[in-house]
Parts: C-alpha cells; structure tokens; sequence
C-alpha cells in the first residue's frame, strides 16, 4: 500500500476546521477514529463522519479496515457530527404536525393564532381586542405610512368582526 501521507480535513461543532495528520491508505478505520475523537472530543462511538457534497455518512464501522477500502483519498474534507445515544428514552419530545380546521370567517387569522397559542379558537375576539389596544397606545409606530390609513381609522376597522383579520 501507498506510504504517502493523506492530507484530510475535517469540519467539526459549528464550523470549526482542522487538518488531519498522520493517516496513510494503509492506516485502519479506528486510527482516523481516535485522531479524530482528539480533535473534535466525540467519542469514537458516537461519531457520526460524513463525507463528499452533498455530504453523505460514509460507514465506518469495521474499524479494522484499511482507510484505501473506505473511500476515503487525500484532500477529502470529513464532516464529523456527534451521534445522539441510541437508546431513546420514553419522555423524548417527537415533533408533529397537525391539521385543524378554524372557522371560515373574517376572524380565520385571529382564530389560528389563538388556537396555536391556547390550543382553542374561541380566543379571536380577545386578539382583536389586543390588537386594536397595541395599535391605539403607539400612533408614533403605527402611523398612517405603517397602517395605510390613519391610526384610528385602522382601530376601527380592526375591531370590526366583519373585517379580514
């Protein structure tokens, strides 16, 4: 096998960039592992290496492989991330999206904010209510240029069920 040194990069916790020395192709997995582990603290378990653009996770795990078997050549860049443990635990937040349907009327918007803020849509009234106070207590921010029309004629219309809001 080649005895020239490779000469890697390696990306690492928000940016941070580093030059890998002494790996040849006939090192093993485990050696770029502990090299690594020494620059960026991530334990060689939870190494997660990703490689080439876009980048794609490249499987390390026979550590006693060559590095010429992996792929990997001089001048690669490695991204290195830290694997979250794989045990999950049973409290572990799972995102969700969901659908709800708000009544179709001019108060849909003030309905959708009440109910991703309350978990209900009865709350609309109330943010009509809220709005028509910020408005009216800052005319020098919510002036005619901002609003369109003068501040109270904006309160006005706000505070108006039958208006788009």
């Amino acid at each position: 096998m080649a005895t020239t040194e490779l000469i890697l990069r390696c990306q690492y916790q928000g940016g941070r960039r580093h030059v890998v020395k002494g790996l040849f192709q006939s090192s093993f997995v485990k050696d770029l592992k502990e090299k690594l582990f020494l620059i960026t603290d991530v334990p060689l378990h939870l190494q997660r290496i990703l490689i080439g653009f876009p980048p794609k996770e490249i499987s390390l795990k026979n550590e006693n492989a060559s590095l010429s078997s992996t792929g990997i050549k001089s001048g690669d860049t490695l991204i290195i991330e830290q694997r979250h443990h794989s045990h999950a635990s049973n409290n572990e937040i799972v995102p969700k999206l969901t659908r709800k349907t708000v009544p179709a009327d001019n108060s849909c918007l003030f309905a959708s904010i009440s109910y991703v803020m309350l978990g209900i849509t009865s709350f609309s009234g109330e943010l009509r209510n809220l709005i028509v106070t910020a408005v009216s207590n800052d005319p020098v921010t919510f002036n005619e240029a901002f609003l369109g029309r003068s501040n109270k004629d904006y309160c006005d219309w706000i505070a108006n069920p039958e208006r788009w809001g």
